[in-house]
């Protein structure tokens, strides 16, 4: 037979079935690893995902393992199917003896990161093998081609940004990588309680960074806030041996360290970026680069790090290396586990690095950036807790109901009030009593008068974030026509309500993610197909039930059943400038205000709270620090000067102590 007539017979045969990579012993072994070894799951969790395993069991399994690990409650056999029961996932898994197996499955969890790999390797392979798929069959529609190679390498990305991975890196390292580069750029001629902070005023009024600390260091953009920490890092870790861990999502190690090298050695930060160093500063160099290389300075400079990587990199760091503060620049660049809006995402985040100083037992000093309510604010221009990023605040006569008696009461009431008990949004999208933690006065905002279509009012400042059905907005990103999320609203039932028709992007996200075509997906409904015409309506509550039923989505049921009504905005009118107010509700971090669901303020977490500001825009040098909030003690204002060629802050000598 012909070699031609060979291929044909061969190309008629049934293809035998292909089984995605997958390697279920590897699987058992790391989760038997992690029942038999309480220090498993911190070798493996920075990098394995419940996604990579094949087994949907097996996944089941080290996600609980995973919220274990979170909480910081043992992982083994008798937590472990407690967790899995309450979740209603015991029976699923294989129940009490499937997890025993488990364990007598592997020996020794000497080798789970091998077993991790493994897994890793394998996921790898098959999100290739789906990406392939998914690219062939955008081959096969008629679309443009340019945002046909832009989806293609989207999803090729997805895959490879999985596998992003970097660890912290000792000074002493990137001392020599930077030396090395400014050598050859050079010949081209191119006793406190806490930790102390170098600046005796403010050392005075908090004792230093105290343990189990979150302090919040605000400022706009440029005005050194970077330059501030690293002054504060570099003293104590030179003067008083403090072990410091940086987390640089802003500047790279290289950068950081060139700051470092220019305060610590008194050279001109401009020569050692460019490398035209003079003789003498060739000498205060190496003296700087060996005090420097004897800190015990730790930098990961992970660029967009997630807040789960943090805080598993922080704790194996604090394990090895008994870290005596943790610096993180700045806050807005981490990502959270919520997706859903970067309100709520910031929200969770300075939540984790509040539980993280608790956790470690030292301070976590975190930089933020302020918002722009500094600029345009009328009057005095010093900061305030209120210009926190992502927070915002409300006029006094806003409408908060209480629980405990059903009366409506206006927010300025209940400043300095205890025990007080509001309605507020779960994670289910239920109405439910949540505990207040703190009322306050936040100084005078410029604000607006947000109504909607049935007629509900509420006065806020620009920064307020509402809920829509994209996440929390804030006021100055709504327009009319938009949909926010209100409480009941008169003449409607749950029943009758329509969910906006924005919610269809976020279908059509799932729908791909499921792997249904629209055509398919609309046969799966028992809808006649209609191709996307659908999409230019809202959906009922009873269809989109359906929906979640088919693409089996957590979010769209509870969206289906959601005690949200939406109301679209009839207007956004400017005010005026008046005393406004904000509340911290810890567990829910929203509360309902004149019927409409608002978010909290950010500010709640933190146990001090430092601006940094420029009296003056015009005077770069002059420098105040506002010390806005502290829990635990006073209060007050620190003048400094600013010495940029040499990225330094001074403390002026006419400072009076905090009152």
């Amino acid at each position: 037979m012909s070699a031609k007539n060979s291929s044909k017979s061969h190309d008629t045969r049934m293809p035998h079935a292909i089984v995605p990579p997958h390697d279920l012993d590897a699987e058992s072994s790391v989760l038997g690893s992690i029942l038999i070894d309480e220090n498993a799951i911190i070798k493996v969790v920075e990098t394995l995902r419940p996604k990579h395993f094949y087994k949907d069991a097996h996944a089941e399994i080290y996600q609980t393992c995973v919220d274990l690990y979170e909480k910081r409650e043992p992982i083994d056999l008798i937590t472990l199917p407690q967790a899995l029961k309450k979740n209603k996932l015991l029976t699923e898994v294989g129940g009490v003896s499937y997890l025993t197996e488990l364990v007598s499955f592997v020996p020794t969890a000497s080798n789970v990161e091998h077993y991790a790999k493994i897994i890793q390797d394998n996921a790898l392979r098959r999100a290739l093998i789906s990406a392939g798929g998914k690219i062939n069959e955008l081959a096969f529609e008629e679309s443009d081609v340019d945002g046909l190679l832009d989806e293609a390498e989207q999803e090729l990305y997805s895959v490879s940004r999985d596998r992003l991975h970097q660890d912290f890196v000792p000074i002493s390292d990137t001392l020599q990588i930077t030396f090395e580069r400014l050598d050859e750029l050079s010949k081209t001629k191119g006793a406190l309680r806490g930790v102390p902070t170098g600046l005796k005023a403010l050392d005075r009024m908090l004792s230093g960074y105290q343990k189990e600390n979150l302090i919040i260091l605000a400022a706009r953009p440029s005005v050194g806030k970077s330059s501030f920490a690293i002054n504060c890092a570099q003293y104590a870790a030179t003067t008083h041996k403090r072990a410091i861990g940086i987390f640089s999502l802003e500047m790279g190690r290289e950068q950081l360290v060139d700051r470092m090298i220019s305060a610590q050695g008194d050279i001109d930060n401009w020569r050692i970026t460019t490398g035209n160093l003079q003789e003498e500063d060739f000498e205060k160099y190496g003296i700087a680069a060996g005090e420097l290389a004897e800190a015990p300075i730790y930098v990961d400079d992970t660029p967009g790090i997630g807040i789960l990587e943090l805080r598993t990199k922080a704790r194996r760091l604090q394990t090895d290396k008994k870290i005596d503060l943790i610096i993180v620049d700045y806050l807005q660049l981490i990502r959270g586990r919520t997706t859903e809006s970067r309100v709520q995402e910031v929200s969770e985040i300075s939540q984790a690095l509040k539980n993280l100083a608790r956790e470690l037992k030292i301070p976590v000093l975190a930089l933020s950036q302020l918002s722009r309510a500094v600029e345009i604010r009328g009057g005095d221009k010093r900061p305030q807790l209120s210009d926190l990023r992502d927070s915002g605040c409300l006029r006094g006569d806003t409408l908060i109901t209480l629980t405990d008696s059903g009366r409506r009461v206006p927010i300025k009431d209940l400043v300095d009030r205890s025990n007080v008990k509001i309605l507020a949004l779960d994670n289910e999208m239920r109405l439910v009593p949540s505990q207040v933690s703190k009322v306050f006065h936040s100084g005078r905002k410029l604000i607006y008068c947000l109504t909607t279509a049935s007629g509900k009012k509420i006065c806020a400042s620009c920064n307020h974030p509402f809920l829509t059905l994209a996440g929390w907005e804030r006021l100055d990103k709504l327009k009319v026509g938009d949909a926010v999320g209100t409480t009941m609203i008169e003449g409607r039932s749950l029943s009758d309500s329509i969910i906006p028709q924005l919610i269809w992007t976020y279908i059509k996200k799932v729908r791909k993610e499921k792997g249904y075509t629209e055509r398919s997906f609309q046969a799966k409904l028992g809808l006649k197909y209609s191709g996307s015409a659908r999409h230019k309506n809202g959906i009922g509550r009873a269809r989109l039930l359906k929906i979640a039923q088919v693409l089996d989505d957590r979010y769209l049921y509870n969206l289906a059943a959601s005690d949200v009504y939406w109301d679209k905005i009839k207007s956004i009118e400017m005010v005026g400038i008046e005393d406004v107010y904000d509340m911290c509700v810890p567990i829910c971090s929203n509360f309902v205000a004149d019927d409409i669901i608002v978010h909290n303020s950010i500010e709640q977490d933190a146990d001090v709270v430092m601006f940094l500001y420029r009296p003056n825009e015009e005077d770069r040098v002059n420098h105040k620090l506002l010390i806005a909030k502290h829990r635990n003690g006073p209060t007050g204002e620190i003048d400094l000067f600013f010495k940029a060629d040499r990225t330094r802050f001074f403390e002026a000598e006419t400072n009076a102590p905090g009152k």
